[in-house]
């Protein structure tokens, strides 16, 4: 017998019927047009929820376009600054470097808007490919429906498709593997073309590892798949190879992705220490239970469990192989568990999206293995498929209120920082401090993040009176470089400085401006941002 192509001929689209297509279709559309309104309620990505860490990205695309290394390296996403570098250069092919440095600095946030669009049309197809991947491997539209919804399982992940940043781009990742791992579980698939598997999933795993490196753990997914000394070393050295090709174009910083993994793994200052110890361990305990607590995490990781324990049980009592939809569902939880002991030494939680984004792969396969086995124990599962109809449509019902949530809360903070006119300080020293919403403070941080490459043509096209203080080193700074604070105020009739950590620039202006009065009475109340004046009122007016 022939054997099964690897990829199928795409159904011959003509054999999908129509109302195929509109299932397959069906999220996808919603999660494109979802996400480019929240986009644009989230407000200018200057805003202070937004800038981190999207400008320096947009830099770093545009060090690459001027064939110079990137240097905000620690993720590593060099693919996602090579994306961005690609975009730019393909909306001016005839520009030169310099121009194209002028346009970008001139109009960042229409560079990161197109950036923006470009990542969610790909996770827009990322769905499609999964959906159709799905419905290749089980038949089943339940099924389609839950491996599509990742993307929208919880909030942290509906957020973070607003940025330009790793997680969007990490969340096609998982579904093109999730996609692939489906297709495996076809019949024949991996006893004729498991070497081929684990190359391809390893170009897919390398891939994510330039993007972020801390989404070491999903990459477990195929392992039990692929359970043989030679498919698994076929399987890491193509991870490792193509992590190092799509790192290459930030061969220059290699030397501070190493020491940025290593400062990663080997110190506890994440947790406030200053000692060269692995971690904390009573607060590496309260974080693991606290990055395991989402709902959709340990629902799957739980009943996988479950699944797994009872089907190996009965492959032993029976003497027979353990179905491959088992050892998938084995896989998501191996990759859950390794993913939070990963997070749980950086605790942060957008770096747990890549687990939930396959967490309603996980869904998908526990309800077909389930069905699966009714049907052969001669039930129709009807009870089973309510079950999982329901579980749904909870999931919808709860998504949509959180996504309505989300989407008031952008709107409030864009109302609030809004209410700040800087326009009115112009005759001031305007000073901002992390993580101040104007159109100024990102491109002072941003160029300071990739190594201020442009801290010159800044100069020239950026207000001269715009400085900014940075609160880890504790310097006041103009666009080229570091400031004596007292040459900043000696040279203007009045100081205007905004931000949202108050505390640190309080400090600041007390020891090093200590003649001076300041004043936070411009404070706007239930704002996210502090605002301290001296020598002018809160409508610009100088006060002699």
């Amino acid at each position: 017998m022939a054997p099964v192509p690897i990829m199928p001929r795409w159904l011959d689209l003509r054999t999908i019927s129509l109302k195929l297509w509109l299932i397959v279709l069906a999220i996808p559309c919603i999660h494109l047009i979802t996400i480019l309104v929240l986009r644009d309620h989230a407000g200018p990505f200057y805003l202070w929820s937004n800038l981190d860490p999207d400008y320096w990205y947009l830099l770093d695309a545009l060090n690459i376009t001027n064939l110079d290394w990137p240097v905000a390296v620690h993720h590593p996403g060099t693919p996602v600054q090579a994306l961005g570098a690609f975009i730019i250069k393909l909306a001016h092919p005839l520009s030169t470097s310099l121009e194209l440095t002028q346009l970008v600095l001139k109009n960042p946030e229409h560079y990161l808007t197109l950036i923006h669009f470009c990542l969610v049309v790909i996770n827009t197809l990322a769905l499609i490919f999964a959906g159709l991947c799905t419905y290749l491997a089980f038949g089943s539209t339940i099924a389609v429906l839950f491996v599509q919804f990742g993307p929208f399982i919880s909030k942290l992940c509906i957020k973070w498709m607003t940025h330009v940043a790793p997680e969007p781009v990490l969340i096609s990742v998982v579904l093109v593997l999730g996609g692939f791992a489906l297709l495996a579980l076809r019949p024949g698939q991996l006893e004729s073309h498991r070497p081929k598997y684990a190359a391809l999933f390893g170009l897919i795993a390398g891939f994510g590892l330039a993007v972020k490196i801390t989404s070491t753990g999903v990459y477990f997914l195929p392992v039990f798949i692929l359970w043989n000394f030679r498919y698994l070393t076929i399987y890491g050295l193509t991870a490792l190879f193509v992590m190092f090709v799509f790192t290459l174009p930030a061969a220059g910083g290699y030397g501070d992705m190493i020491a940025h993994l290593n400062s990663f793994t080997a110190d506890d200052t994440s947790f406030g220490g200053v000692n060269n110890t692995f971690v904390s361990g009573s607060e590496y305990l309260y974080q693991l239970k606290r990055l395991s607590s989402r709902p959709a995490f340990i629902l799957v990781l739980l009943s996988g469990l479950i699944t797994t324990f009872y089907f190996w049980l009965r492959a032993k009592a029976n003497k027979t192989e353990i179905q491959i939809a088992v050892k998938l569902i084995a896989g998501i939880c191996l990759a859950d568990v390794v993913q939070v002991l990963i997070v749980a030494k950086h605790p942060s939680g957008h770096y747990m999206i890549p687990v939930l984004v396959l967490s309603t792969l996980g869904m998908a396969l526990l309800y077909q293995i389930w069905m699966d086995q009714r049907r052969a124990a001669g039930s129709n599962g009807r009870a089973l498929k309510i079950t999982f109809v329901l579980l749904f449509v909870g999931l919808v019902g709860t998504q949509t209120t959180a996504m309505v949530k989300l989407d008031k809360q952008f709107k409030q903070r864009v109302t609030k920082a809004s209410l700040y006119d800087d326009t009115k300080f112009d005759q001031c020293a305007r000073i901002y401090f992390w993580a101040a919403a104007t159109p100024s403070y990102p491109l002072q941080l941003g160029d300071d993040m990739v190594g201020h490459h442009f801290a010159q043509q800044l100069s020239k096209i950026r207000p001269s009176n715009d400085f900014w203080y940075e609160i880890v080193r504790k310097e006041f700074r103009d666009w080229v470089g570091v400031l004596n604070v007292k040459a900043i105020a000696a040279q203007y009739p009045c100081i205007y400085a905004r931000g949202s950590y108050p505390s640190h620039m309080s400090a600041a202006l007390k020891t090093q401006l200590p003649t001076y009065d300041f004043s936070a009475s411009c404070t706007l109340n239930n704002n996210n941002e502090t605002v301290f004046t001296s020598g002018v009122d809160c409508m610009g007016t100088l006060i002699k």
